[in-house]
């Protein structure tokens, strides 16, 4: 467990930290390779804990601090300049990364609680290494800060039968409340957070979701129940997803199922509530789910499920429906990031630069458009120059240099630099966030078209397990391990994540197409290519011509390899070594080249024949 009082409060009996021994722990947190912060976020971090040894914490104030660390003056103001709020998140952010990493054995843990600038200090074990347990000094109650690290994200990561041993207790404690005629929730401590700043801050690392308490539409225990612990399950499933930033369970169980959309959006700067109901009848239980815009009121999606439900299943329904719906909002190509694409297009904060180009990367990459790659490309550059703490856009930074590479968007001679600049980029994001997903999944990308296919496997199934519920990373590991001929399990998780997808990318199907086609099932292969004919690479174009080949359509087939050459002139010319590109196992290539070969492809002629003037 984790023990943290602010220094020179009252707190456990245990002595607390000298100012020798927070002193030696600051050192050794600046000194860290894991401690990801800038120059200015360190000047930041010294000067707040100087400051509270030196008995002058009541004076952190946002002003103080902007004038002090970041060189403001007199006409300072935090609502037009947010500088010492984004700096002092991501200084949170850093610190929590150390205790993640290098700092999972330190004696000495140092936190900033949200809300407040004043450090706590406070002596650890090893025994949880999550993050801080520390509240911070009694305050009036303000709007908790959006987070996506809480302690009920961390049990998300625990076993299922821990899970349902959480929700078991949660229950029994709603039903003793329920008896009791109480009217406040009672949550277990892992899931309260320190109080956050009133303030709303901007959203520049992608828009805030609230998830209300689901409500019970008729008067039976067990609706209550189920609607309390879904509420519940879907904030955690949703925690899993770094696309967004998320109210905790604490934040949002202090709101009502009929709050006002448009306020919240006012009062805890909200960009989108997801709202829900509960009805049971005769065995089934029918869930309501509706996404809305918070500033307008406006309902953007809405969808029923429907599930048998009896009282030895309802931790069962419980949990698939709260998986089901963190994927239809949360994946990459889901819900929310629609909508929130949606709304940047219509009023473009500057605010929310770097988030807006993490949005227009992911509309690039639903297509892989060449039209649309510079625009992001360029987007993406500037935001890390503006925000070099921003991971998710380092992250796919690497991705974009990578398709340069493996798509060629560049000429050929230059395809290995920008490879090389993909690793930095991926290595950078790692370094910034090692356990976010989209991190690890570009340096697994990257791994695997350096030919580190081991390194590659063993990063994306780290991607899996931090995230089961996510079609994306299960596609990519999919098409990855049926490319180098592992069939039935590449297959497998392509098959899980396609139905979990509402709208698949075309690249999904590639892998199903080109199997189909090498068992000789060319209806199903036709099927399946139809479908993945608009990949960047050329694959899915040229499985639909040698398959409309192979069912006797020689006519369509050439129609298809025309259209290859125009789009895909690399791979017209030389499909064996565009294949290459992407690791395919040599006995494939050479089964697709005879499909080539049979739908009319022909190998170019480069000779070169050199006539008389005339």
């Amino acid at each position: 467990m984790i023990y943290s009082v602010p220094l020179g409060k009252a707190g456990d009996d245990a002595p607390q930290p000298s100012a020798a021994d927070v002193r030696g722990q600051l050192e050794r947190i600046l000194a860290s390779n894991s401690f990801a912060a800038s120059s200015k976020c360190k000047a930041l971090f010294r000067f707040l804990v100087e400051e509270t040894l030196a008995g002058r914490g009541d004076r952190l104030k946002g002003f103080t601090v902007a004038v002090a660390v970041f060189g403001r003056d007199e006409t300072f103001d935090s609502q037009t300049d947010p500088v010492v709020r984004l700096e002092a998140r991501r200084l949170r952010r850093g610190l929590d990364g150390y205790y993640a990493n290098d700092g999972t054995r330190d004696p000495v843990r140092i936190s900033i609680p949200k809300g407040a600038y004043v450090p706590l200090f406070g002596w650890q074990d090893g025994g949880d290494v999550n993050g801080p347990s520390a509240q911070s000094p009694v305050a009036p109650e303000v709007v908790p800060e959006p987070t996506t690290d809480t302690g009920l994200d961390r049990a998300a990561r625990r076993s299922d039968r821990a899970r349902r041993h959480i929700l078991v207790f949660g229950l029994a404690a709603i039903v003793l409340l329920i008896a009791a005629g109480g009217g406040r929730w009672l949550w277990t401590r892992h899931l309260l957070e320190s109080a956050g700043p009133a303030t709303p801050e901007p959203q520049e690392h992608g828009a805030t979701i609230i998830v209300l308490p689901f409500e019970a539409l008729s008067d039976g225990n067990e609706d209550k129940y189920l609607a309390a612990g879904l509420s519940q399950q879907l904030i955690a499933d949703l925690m899993r997803f770094d696309a967004f930033r998320l109210y905790s369970a604490a934040a949002s169980f202090r709101q009502g199922a009929e709050a006002d959309t448009v306020d919240l959006g006012r009062s805890l700067a909200v960009a989108f509530v997801v709202k829900g109901s509960v009805r049971s009848g005769g065995g089934v239980v029918r869930i309501g789910v509706q996404l809305v815009e918070a500033t307008s009121g406006r309902m953007l999606w809405s969808e029923t499920f429907d599930r048998k439900l009896t009282p030895d299943n309802l931790l069962d329904v419980q949990e698939d429906l709260a998986k089901q719906l963190a994927m239809r909002l949360a994946q990459p190509y889901g819900v929310i990031n629609d909508a929130a694409v949606a709304q940047l297009h219509r009023n473009p904060p500057q605010s929310m630069f770097a988030y807006g180009c993490v949005l227009r990367a992911y509309t690039y990459r639903a297509t892989f458009s060449r039209d649309m790659y510079p625009g992001a490309r360029a987007c993406l550059e500037e935001a890390v120059q503006l925000d070099p703490a921003y991971a998710e856009a380092f992250a796919l930074l690497g991705w974009l240099h990578l398709d340069a590479a493996r798509y060629r968007f560049v000429p050929e001679a230059d395809a290995a630099a920008e490879l090389n600049e993909a690793r930095v980029f991926a290595e950078r994001a790692v370094a910034l966030a090692p356990k976010q997903p989209l991190s690890l999944q570009a340096m697994a990308a990257v791994s695997f078209y350096r030919g580190e296919f081991d390194k590659a496997e063993e990063l994306q199934r780290e991607v899996l397990a931090l995230n089961p519920n996510d079609p994306e990373a299960s596609a990519q590991l999919g098409w990855r391990l049926a490319f180098r001929g592992r069939w039935d399990e590449g297959l497998g998780y392509l098959r899980w994540a396609i139905e979990r997808c509402p709208s698949p990318p075309a690249w999904y199907y590639t892998s199903l197409a080109m199997h189909a086609y090498l068992q000789g099932d060319y209806a199903q292969a036709l099927v399946e290519a139809e479908k993945a004919q608009t990949t960047v690479s050329g694959i899915g174009l040229a499985l639909y011509a040698m398959t409309q080949a192979a069912l006797g359509d020689q006519a369509e087939a050439k129609t298809a390899l025309d259209e290859l050459a125009l789009r895909v002139p690399y791979f017209a010319s030389d499909p064996a070594a565009a294949l290459r590109i992407h690791h395919i196992d040599e006995p494939i290539i050479e089964r697709l080249l005879d499909g080539m070969r049979g739908a009319g492809w022909k190998k170019p002629d480069t000779s070169v024949s050199v006539g008389g003037a005339g």
